[in-house]
């Protein structure tokens, strides 16, 4: 909807553009508006409220939509998907009313400068995934042989519990201990640990094999173990790591509300076990925007949110997993249902959206890394459409040596949406 500007009351302005997503209504599309202005001719003789106007009227550039998908965590297991705002199992961290609220209003508003739009596929509430083992997290390594002390063989075994919150009894699985074979990779180890996990009646397991580190020779391998009844798995009494090989250490990922993140230039495109386990086991697809909702950063008082982006300008081995890629991680007080940090989850999105990890410059862009939780005319909202006369953003890039490091571009944020969101932008 648009006010009409008398040209003699508002000299310094054109239109004034009123967002009706703000009066709650998530049908109605900024982009989907038109502008309409009309000129009051003052030295028409006819009576002011009859003089003659020029008046015209120009459709918004429409845009294209992204799909978002919405995933709210909760603190005590259930076993529920709940899906509609408001139901009895609604009960994350935050309402799943209170971050469609945050993607209609705050995200549209801010986005609609580089003619996005937004679509919410799904919303739900989930319980935090509980069920993955890592082999050599964080190093790669090959197996030694030995133990720490050097006497004996390495050797890893768990028990497997399985809740299924009444809809079936609940179950115990032991997984003996075994000897990990001198020279074996990761992968090698988590398939002997998958196959062991397959002989059990009811359980499935998989191994994700996640890119090396910078610097290191191998990946490390993930297993994720899921029950044919959709039960929720918890894994306990892994052997001390005084028993395991010294070299290559199996360990429950462990994530929980209080989130870890990796976020350095060697290690951002493998990310912490807390990352892997959330996202290979909830992400919904790489043609969308994942964001997950978590109570706080561990370690990171001042860290509103956390994105994951395909990082398209690095070598393909410094490049995240598919299913990594495009997700958003939110601290809980940046996603209810106030308007506090209005910028940080379009701020977020931005991240995913532009396929750049790092920031802008101005302290007046939405994309500065720091943002001011102020609603004035000066607040950090902006987005530069054009092509700017210097460099302005800092990027992540992949040095002749391997490593990876950053250096000064020149973003046009509407070339680069249009360039880089190519596979999630869509009519």
């Amino acid at each position: 909807m648009v006010d009409d500007i008398d040209s003699g009351e508002r000299a310094s302005q054109t239109v004034l553009v009123t967002d009706m997503v703000i009066n709650h209504d998530s049908q109605v599309e900024i982009l989907d508006q038109d502008v309409r202005a009309t000129y009051v001719l003052s030295d028409c003789p006819a009576a002011p409220d009859a003089r003659c106007r020029v008046q015209t009227v120009v459709p918004i550039g429409r845009g294209r939509f992204v799909d978002v998908a919405l995933h709210v965590l909760r603190a005590t297991p259930s076993g529920v998907v709940e899906t509609t705002p408001g139901g009895p199992a609604d009960n994350g961290v935050v309402r799943l009313q209170d971050i469609r609220k945050r993607i209609n209003i705050f995200c549209r508003r801010h986005w609609a400068q580089d003619l996005v739009k937004f679509r919410i596929l799904l919303s739900r509430t989930v319980d935090l995934p509980s069920n993955m083992l890592t082999v050599s997290d964080a190093t790669g390594s090959v197996a030694s042989g030995a133990d720490l002390a050097g006497l004996f063989p390495g050797r890893v075994g768990f028990t497997i519990r399985v809740q299924r919150f009444g809809a079936a009894p609940d179950s115990v699985h032991v997984v003996p201990p075994m000897n990990i074979n001198a020279g074996d990779t990761p992968e090698a180890t988590a398939g002997r640990i998958r196959d062991a996990i397959n002989a059990i009646p009811g359980l499935s397991a998989r191994v994700s094999v996640n890119p090396p580190e910078v610097g290191d020779p191998n990946g490390s391998a993930d297993i994720l173990i899921t029950d044919s009844q959709n039960g929720r798995i918890t894994i306990t009494d892994l052997s001390s790591v005084i028993d395991q090989d010294s070299t290559q250490i199996v360990a429950v990922s462990d994530v929980n509300l209080n989130f870890l993140i990796r976020n350095g230039f060697g290690d951002y495109h493998v990310g912490h076990p807390h990352e892997r386990n959330l996202y290979k086991m909830l992400d919904t697809g790489d043609d969308r925007i994942d964001i997950f909702v978590v109570q706080s950063f561990d370690g990171r008082p001042n860290l509103l949110g956390f994105t994951v982006t395909a990082q398209s300008d690095l070598d393909a081995n410094r490049q995240p997993l598919s299913g990594m890629f495009n997700t958003i991680v939110m601290r809980a007080d940046s996603a209810d249902d106030t308007d506090n940090q209005p910028y940080a989850l379009p701020h977020e999105i931005g991240h995913a959206l532009l396929d750049c990890a790092l920031h802008a410059d101005s302290s007046r862009q939405l994309m500065f890394p720091t943002l001011i939780n102020i609603t004035d005319v000066n607040d950090p909202k902006r987005l530069i459409a054009i092509d700017p006369p210097a460099t302005n953003w800092e990027n992540m890039i992949s040095r002749p040596d391997g490593s990876t490091g950053s250096q000064r571009i020149r973003m046009n944020t509407l070339a680069r949406v249009l360039d880089k969101s190519s596979g999630l932008l869509h009519s």
